[in-house]
């Protein structure tokens, strides 16, 4: 009889583990294992996406400088470069895809090596031949209050004598700036000069501006700013007090008058 329990007991027994066995087989993945999956699934998504993004993507050619440019420097195909590059939208409209546009045009500001050469940075169109080049040193309050830049096109007027005997005259019209930069003196009152360089066409004109330079007193004009559009050509304005010249509609004086 007691064969017959131990039997039984052990015969019950066996099913109990069986099913054991069986739930540990169908158990869950844990919070950590969810979390990981879903790390993966979204570190896939955003590799594709960029993936797509950059098939989508265009490139575009712009013209870069090849070396350092100064203001005022008349361009060549030396000067520039061309680049394969991705342009954001905003610098698209004012950018070269081409050299061809560019060359002889006036840089009007620095334009560091490698920097996109755009619209705004030069002077492009007719630019006529530079011809002879000119450096003069000119007060900052007769340079246009020290507001002129290179790429400028102004009239150069000189100032001879003074007081009553002073005369202005036009010494060059349609005169391009290239470059500008400060005097460097070490003598007292050197402050408020300026170093113009001066594009001039003729050696006759350069001539003039030379001696005038070291005679005179010169002066810059903004062309087509001036009031009523004066001819600067004209003899300055006499000063004042100065009687009026006679003309040949007065009558002649009288033979012994004012004696």
């Amino acid at each position: 009889m007691h064969a017959t329990q131990r039997a039984t007991s052990t015969t019950t027994g066996a099913p109990g583990d069986a099913r054991r066995v069986a739930g540990a087989r169908r158990t869950l993945p844990n919070g950590r294992a969810v979390v990981g999956g879903l790390l993966v699934s979204l570190a896939a998504v955003v590799v594709f996406a960029a993936w797509a993004g950059a098939q989508d993507r265009s490139t575009t050619t712009v013209v870069v400088a090849a070396r350092d440019l100064e203001p005022g420097r008349r361009l060549t195909g030396a000067d520039l470069l061309e680049r394969t590059t991705e342009l954001p939208a905003e610098l698209s409209g004012g950018s070269f895809a081409s050299p061809d546009p560019l060359l002889g045009a006036v840089t009007l500001g620095p334009v560091g090596a490698g920097e996109l050469v755009q619209a705004g940075s030069v002077r492009t169109g007719e630019v006529a031949d530079p011809g002879l080049e000119l450096a003069v040193t000119v007060d900052a309050d007769n340079a246009l209050a020290g507001s002129v830049t290179a790429g400028e096109v102004v009239d150069l007027l000189a100032t001879f004598g003074s007081g009553a005997d002073a005369r202005t005259e036009l010494l060059a019209a349609d005169v391009r700036v290239l470059r500008v930069g400060e005097a460097s003196s070490a003598g007292l009152g050197a402050g408020g000069r300026l170093v113009l360089a001066l594009a001039l066409p003729s050696s006759a004109e350069a001539l003039d501006v030379a001696h005038a330079s070291q005679v005179a007193v010169l002066t810059l004009v903004r062309p087509g700013t001036g009031a009523g559009g004066a001819d600067l050509g004209d003899p300055s304005p006499a000063p004042a007090g100065t009687p009026a010249p006679s003309t040949a509609d007065e009558p002649a004086p009288l033979p012994g008058a004012g004696s």
